[in-house]
Order: structure tokens, then sequence, then C-alpha cells
């Protein structure tokens, strides 16, 4: 329902695989095994927070500005991102899963009937609406040997939408909420790895910087002429009671575990943990701790991890070149001796750049129209003799935000469709109207180029159908109204939302 996808590599066939995980052994030792399937739990209560009216004690505006006016009053994420992210990460890796709800929880349907655990391990991100109910199996869930992963403010609240003043397990989970409020989030930047754990054998020592959107509507580096990389994002700030500590942000214990029983409870204390955009975020750092998460729990539970794979191809792994040429006229005419030692290697890249640099009659005069007629003559033997793919930077109009830079500036065709979605250009509807115009006109830009050549894939050029291909200047196109820009001018392929090493769909936000 809340989840969309544009597009992408993805393609999933049923085939199963095994993979062992050290030191599991074939025999269970006690009770029913768990079925090899990871639960992520996507509660109902919370959800209903996001149209019940906020009460007395929930922030509201104007008192706080930002806030929704609802019970699920953030309007950084929806909820719903928080489980979809989730999901689209284990189908990405192969990882099978099912979902269970608040009333399953409450029924015991974590349990197996001689009160085994159900599953390896429980997900719950942000799952903020517990009632009393669940509190009893979950703790009896984790007692019996499961593994409970607590995102954030889970387990905080009523389902009236008051708040509980602190974790429903907090004993169990040997952390506290540092505040009692709903007013607990911290924005936060940092990851200092305190302990040498399994979580987090892949996160180097020291203090790392780690970087998230803190909102589905930021854009990733700004806007001209202030490109700033984005830093923080919602944490929830709680103190270690007697749970081991394994990193450290801004503000106290981000990340910590505790068994209990024959399980563990896992907490991580970002909101929004897997989503990242473009470069600089840490996204796949954080996939790794879920990751390892899942690992860690299959093997004590004496599972192996079976794998629905995504991989649909004659070969192991895959290998690709990517080049982002920008608005630089010598990489682009370049790009044919490029291609040709590629192909020398037996490898075939993909080069980006804006069409605008290149496109004869372009108020760009990096190139004279001679120059430009032979980097497209150039561009059509790098696609024809040696497989290059030609892909869209951008390049069809000038940069809304500052439309006073000259042609030949960086700039002037170098902007992402999250930078135009709240402008206003004359003649156009929107911004967003105004970002799929730019980028429609690159596509057919590099369509005209190459007519009658297979630009991406075998026998596309004889067909009229070759993939418009797209990755988006400064990575800014994350934003909800940039995937409708996107899914509009019929690109296949983005890649600024990080959600996995895997390819992946895109998650709507919105």
């Amino acid at each position: 329902m809340q989840k969309r996808s544009i597009a992408g590599f993805l393609m999933l066939v049923v085939c199963l695989a095994f993979v062992v995980t050290p030191r599991m052994s074939s025999v269970v030792a006690q009770g029913t095994p768990p079925l090899p399937v990871v639960a992520i739990h996507v509660s109902e209560q919370t959800q209903a927070f996001e149209s019940m009216p906020a009460g007395p004690n929930t922030p509201k505006p104007p008192a706080v500005a930002d806030a929704s006016g609802m019970e699920w009053w953030p309007t950084a994420w929806h909820y719903f991102v928080m489980a979809e992210s989730v999901k689209e990460a284990l189908r990405a890796d192969g990882t099978p899963y099912v979902i269970v709800t608040d009333a399953e929880i409450a029924a015991n349907a974590l349990l197996q009937p001689d009160g085994s655990p159900k599953y390896p391990i429980v997900i719950s991100l942000a799952a903020e609406a517990i009632h009393d109910n669940a509190v009893g199996p979950l703790r009896a869930y984790v007692n019996a040997g499961g593994f409970l992963f607590v995102g954030s403010s889970s387990f905080t609240r009523n389902p009236d939408g008051t708040t509980r003043g602190n974790f429903a397990l907090s004993s169990e989970m040997g952390l506290r909420s540092t505040g009692a409020n709903l007013q607990n989030w911290y924005e936060n930047r940092i990851f200092t790895k305190t302990a040498d754990h399994r979580l987090t054998t892949h996160i180097p020592g020291g203090t790392l910087n780690w970087h998230f959107p803190l909102t589905a509507e930021e854009i990733p580096l700004g806007t001209t002429a202030n490109h700033v990389v984005h830093q923080e994002h919602l944490a929830w700030a709680v103190t270690a009671t007697d749970a081991a500590v394994l990193a450290t942000g801004s503000s106290g214990p981000l990340l910590a575990t505790k068994a209990y029983g024959g399980g563990h409870f896992i907490y991580d204390g970002m909101m929004q943990p897997l989503i990242g955009l473009g470069g600089n975020d840490a996204g796949m750092y954080s996939y790794f701790i879920l990751r390892h998460a899942v690992e860690w729990a299959f093997e004590a539970a004496n599972v192996p991890i079976v794998k629905v794979s995504p991989w649909r191809y004659p070969y192991d792994s895959a290998f690709i070149v990517r080049h982002d040429f920008e608005n630089f006229a010598d990489s682009i005419q370049s790009i044919e001796a490029n291609a040709q030692q590629e192909a020398l290697k037996g490898a075939k890249g993909e080069y980006y750049f804006t069409t605008g640099t290149v496109r004869l009659g372009s108020p760009d005069t990096q190139l004279t129209e001679a120059e430009k007629q032979a980097t497209i003559e150039s561009l059509r033997r790098a696609v024809s003799l040696y497989g290059a793919t030609i892909g869209s930077h951008n390049g069809g109009l000038a940069n809304p935000v500052n439309p006073g830079l000259a042609p030949t500036s960086y700039d002037y065709w170098h902007w992402g469709p999250d930078e135009a979605l709240d402008t206003n250009p004359q003649g156009y509807a929107g911004g967003k109207a105004y970002a799929a115009a730019s980028i429609a006109q690159s596509f057919q830009d590099i369509e005209g180029w190459l007519v009658g050549l297979d630009n991406g894939r075998a026998g596309c050029g004889s067909a009229g159908n070759c993939p418009r291909v797209w990755v988006s200047p400064y990575f800014n196109s994350g934003r909800d109204g940039s995937f409708d820009v996107l899914e509009q001018v019929g690109a296949i392929t983005m890649g600024e939302q990080k959600l996995s090493p895997f390819p992946h769909w895109t998650v709507s936000t919105a």
C-alpha cells in the first residue's frame, strides 16, 4: 500500500540456497526448530497514530512547528517507512521474512506450541505503541531463546498515544529512555564503537561520521550555491542500566545488547537506520549491523539461513564501471578511448554526463558545434564498438534555483530534481514539471544521438526500447517527488537511495 517501486535491476526468481552459519549443528538441542525466516513486526497500533489526532500531551503545532498534529507527531518519517525498508533490504539480499502484527504477538504467535521460538529473530523498528497484553509474549519469546531487534522508540507508548515514560521492557533490555516524554529524540551524526562484538566487526574503531538523512524530504547535498552534505539523523536518547553498550552517538548509547533468558535483546537507537541517500551516508555499515544480527540469531537457533535468490544471471557476480563525467567536456570527449580500454579488459563502462554540454545548439560553448558533432559520433562508436552505456546526468534545462548561471558553469546543467521541487519556474506548472521536462530532454538527447544502437541492452536499438538509466547530480533525487519525476520519464534506475549492497527497488517515503 505505502510502498511502490521504480523499475530497477531486481527480479526475483524462486531459487533456494542454504547458507550454513559458522558452528551450526544439524541437530537442534531442545524444542521445535524455529522457522528459517525473519519476522518483521509491523505495528497496526503504531500505524493508527498517523491518523489519530494528537492528544493533550503529544507535541503539536504551533508549539512544535514541525509536528504533524497527529499522534505520530514527527514529520521526519512516516512509520511505515521503517518496516518497508527492512522488507526491501531482506528482499534484496534474498532472506525470507514474514510479517507479525500486534494482535499476533498478543496471541503468542511468536512461540511454537511447545513454547520454543517460532522465529530466530523479530525486528521491530519505531513500533511505539504496545498494549500490556503484548509485553508478556515479547518477554516470553526472548526468554525462550528468541532474538528481539528493537529500534529507537519501540514499545514506549500506549495504544491511545500516551507515553509509558520508558520502554515496556526496560529492565529486560537493560536500557531506559533518558527522557520520559515524547520529545526524547536528538540529532546524531557520529558512531563511536565502544566494544568489539560480532555485530560491529565490520566497523572501524574510533569516532566515525555516521551520516543519514534527517527527514524523507531532506536534499542530500543541498541546493545551488549552498551544497552542504546532510549529516544529522534522529536517534532516541537512552541510558544503559546493565546492557552491553557496543556504540555511542552524540548523546549516549546508540547500539546495545543484552542476554535475557535463552535469547538476546539488540537495540539500535536510530529512528530510520537503513535508508541512506547518496555516497556520504553510512547505509552499508548500518545494513550489516542488521545482517549480523540475523546471522547471530540463526546460528544460535541452529537453523540454516535459507535464501530466495535475487540473482538471475549465468555468473556468480557482476562488475560494472561507472563514470560520472558531469559537464566536463574533455572527459566526455574521452569516453570512446576509455570504453576501448575497458573492452580490452573484458569490462563494460557506464558513462553519465550532462547532455546539454554536447547538445547541438545548446548555449553551452565549451565545445564548438563541430566539436559537439564529433563528440556525438565518438559516443556512437563507444556504444557500437565497445559496449559502453550512455546515461543521463541531467542537462536538459538550466538550473531552476539559480538560472542566472553561465551555461558553461558547473551547476548550470548539474542539478538534481530534489532541488527543483520547491521552485516555480516561469512557463511550467511547478518545479516537478520543470524537473521532468529537463530529464526527459536529456534522455531524448541520448536517444537521438544513439538511434539504432544497443545502448544498455542487447537488441534494444532495433526495438527502440533502450533502457533510460540515470544517476543524479549531487545525489539529489531522494525525495518522493523526485521518484515521481523519474517514474514519469521512464527512468529504470536511480542510484541515490541506498538500502543494502544489493540491487533493490526504491522505497516510497510518502
